[in-house]
């Protein structure tokens, strides 16, 4: 349930920065931004070299919101994916297949989704991509956890299967219990979310946006990351 009165803030374009505080088996802290693809899409953005990585805030540009991406290495020449990313058609890694549980925001020209390995089909179309995982619900109910679940914070991604999506960070919380939150109608009644993929989380986890006086506002991260999830305008033609 929801233990405090949303808090709602105009971010342009119809999107929303929306803060949620629940009470259940673990109380979680949900920072969400909802947007409508109509109006707003995604864009990758990738950071190659350590020493000069941003955080968030910096990373934000032109963008309404931003968070960070999938899971990434280290090594002598700086940050590297793990799985497939795209970046403004920019491709770095290789699509892994590391189990039923992973999944990828695609973006194409016709438009965003969300799919799991088993639906994954490459394609010169695809303009945007980060791989992550585990899918936390698909058409609508959760998944299935076989382990323990550590609580840390968390980054995800979830839409209607349509034209809703949202980004959000949370407090300390576990999957299963990421993925019951999001499938509760009266939490997420801005978002009625059939599909869910959790990003890179624990100390990774960030989310920045832009206040309607230009003030950019920040979940903070400790570490800069390899990729970052922003939302961005469609612009008129």
């Amino acid at each position: 349930t929801i233990s405090e009165e949303s808090i709602v803030t105009d971010l342009g374009h119809g999107a929303q920065l929306i803060v949620k505080q629940t009470k259940g088996p673990v109380d979680v802290k949900l920072t969400l931004v909802v947007f409508d693809s109509d109006h707003c899409s995604i864009r990758i953005l990738s950071q190659q070299k350590l020493p000069k990585a941003k955080p968030a805030a910096e990373m934000l540009g032109d963008g309404l919101a931003i968070c960070n991406g999938g899971y990434y290495g280290l090594n002598p020449e700086g940050f590297f994916p793990c799985g497939l990313e795209i970046a403004d058609t920019v491709r770095t890694g290789a699509f892994e297949s590391v189990g039923s549980s992973t999944g990828a925001l695609i973006v194409k020209s016709s438009g965003m989704s969300l799919v799991s390995e088993g639906e994954f089909r490459d394609d010169t179309d695809i303009s945007q991509l980060v791989e992550c995982g585990p899918r936390l619900m698909t058409g609508g109910v959760p998944l299935p956890r076989t382990r323990q679940e550590a609580r840390v914070p968390r980054t995800f991604i979830a839409t209607d299967g349509g034209k809703r999506w949202c980004i959000g960070v949370t407090s300390s919380v576990g999957l299963s219990e990421l993925a019951a939150i999001l499938s509760t109608p009266s939490i997420m009644n801005e978002c009625d979310v059939h599909h869910a993929l959790n990003l890179d989380g624990g100390p990774s986890t960030t989310l920045a946006w832009r206040e309607a006086n230009g003030t950019i506002q920040t979940v903070p991260q400790k570490p800069a990351v390899r990729n970052y999830v922003q939302v961005v305008p469609i612009k008129a033609p």
